[in-house]
C-alpha cells in the first residue's frame, strides 16, 4: 500500500501541478474579491478531492492497471490507494481554506459552519464518481465527472447563499439532521469505497 501511495504522490507532484495552481488562484480570488468566498473555496477543494480521477486516467493511459496485476497488490489495495488520496486531498484542502480564512478574513462562525457543509459536499463527489470509473473505466466516467462538478458547485453556491444570514445559520446549526451531514458524507464515502472494491474485482474477472 505504501508503494502505491508513493507512486500516486510522485504523479501528483510531477503531473498535477496545475491543480495546485488552480487551488491557489481560486482561494486568492475568493479572499481578495469576495466577503466569504464560499464558491471559490468549494471549487478549489473539489478540484483537489477529485485528484483520484486524474490518477486513474494516468494509470489507464499508461496501462498501469494491467501491469499492476503482475505485482503483489490486491484489487482492494489498488482501489484503496485512490480513496485515501481523495480523503487526504479533501481534508487537507479544507484545512488550508479554513486556515486562510482565519488569517486573512477573521471569518465568522457562519462561514466555518458553511465550510463544514461544503466539505461534506466535496467528499460526496469522488464517492459517486469513483465506483463508475472503477467499473467502466475512466473515459466512460468523464461525463458523470463533468456533471458532478457543475452540480456540486451549484449546490455549494446555494448553501453559501442560504447561510449568508446569521439568523438562518443559528437555526440550521441547531438542526440535528443538518449536523449529521458530515457523518452521512463519510458513511457514503466508506460505502462507495467498499462498492468500488467489489466492482473492480468483478471487472478483473
Amino acid at each position: 500500500m505504501k508503494g502505491l501511495l508513493l507512486k500516486d504522490a510522485y504523479i501528483i507532484l510531477k503531473q498535477c501541478r496545475s491543480y495546485m495552481f488552480i487551488f491557489v488562484i481560486a482561494n486568492a480570488i475568493g479572499l481578495a474579491f469576495s466577503q466569504d468566498g464560499m464558491f471559490y473555496s468549494l471549487y478549489s477543494c473539489l478540484i483537489v478531492s477529485l485528484l483520484p480521477t486524474t490518477l486513474l486516467s494516468y494509470d489507464e493511459r499508461d496501462k498501469w492497471d494491467i501491469y499492476a496485476q503482475s505485482l503483489p497488490f490486491s484489487g482492494a489495495q489498488l482501489v484503496s490507494s485512490k480513496y485515501l488520496v481523495g480523503l487526504f486531498g479533501c481534508a487537507s484542502s479544507l484545512f488550508i481554506v479554513i486556515l486562510l480564512k482565519s488569517i486573512f478574513q477573521h471569518a465568522s462562525l457562519s462561514v466555518y459552519f458553511s465550510l463544514a457543509l461544503v466539505g461534506s459536499l466535496v467528499l460526496m463527489a469522488p464517492a459517486i464518481v469513483l465506483p463508475f470509473m472503477f467499473r467502466f473505466g475512466v473515459e466512460k466516467g468523464r461525463v458523470l465527472y463533468t456533471v458532478l462538478v457543475v452540480a456540486v458547485c451549484a449546490a455549494g453556491g446555494f448553501v453559501s447563499s442560504a447561510l449568508s444570514d446569521s439568523a438562518i445559520v443559528a437555526k440550521i446549526s441547531g438542526n440535528v439532521v443538518t449536523s449529521l451531514i458530515p457523518v452521512v458524507s463519510l458513511l457514503l464515502y466508506a460505502v462507495s469505497w467498499l462498492i468500488s472494491i467489489k466492482l473492480y474485482k468483478n471487472r478483473e474477472s
